[in-house]
C-alpha cells in the first residue's frame, strides 16, 4: 500500500475533547499522532467517515488551547484494546492554528534527531 499522506505525522498522546452535535457535548478521547492537515484520535465511540467533528484540545509546552474542525475521513476497531482510532482532516484551519500545529511538529521533529 502507497503513503497517502499529504505530510509527516508524529506521535502524540494528549487528551483531547471532541463534539459531533450543534449541542456541544464534548467527549473526552486521546491522540495517537499529528500533522499540519490532521490527526489521528482515539475515542470509545464510532464517528461516522464523513461527518464534521469538532475538537479542542492544547498541545504539550503550549499556552494555546486549539479549538479546530474536522472531517472523519477513517475508522478501524481495536478488537483486543475495544476502542476505536479514527483519522480526521483538518477542514477550515485558522492560520493562528496552524502555525501552532506546525510549529509544535518542527519542534517535536528536531527534538527527535
Amino acid at each position: 500500500m502507497s503513503e497517502r499522506r499529504k505530510s509527516r505525522r508524529i506521535n502524540l498522546d494528549i487528551n483531547l475533547e471532541y463534539d459531533i452535535s450543534e449541542y456541544q457535548k464534548w467527549v473526552e478521547a486521546r491522540s495517537s499522532n499529528l500533522s499540519e492537515h490532521g490527526i489521528c484520535i482515539i475515542t470509545g465511540k464510532e464517528l461516522p467517515v464523513g461527518s464534521a467533528v469538532e475538537l479542542k484540545f492544547t498541545l504539550p509546552d503550549s499556552n494555546t488551547p486549539l479549538r479546530v474542525t474536522g472531517r472523519v475521513m477513517w475508522n478501524e476497531f481495536s478488537l483486543d484494546d475495544d476502542f476505536y482510532i479514527q483519522g480526521l482532516e483538518f477542514s477550515n484551519l485558522s492560520a493562528d492554528s496552524l502555525h501552532i500545529i506546525r510549529k509544535y511538529i518542527s519542534a517535536a521533529t528536531f527534538d527527535v534527531r
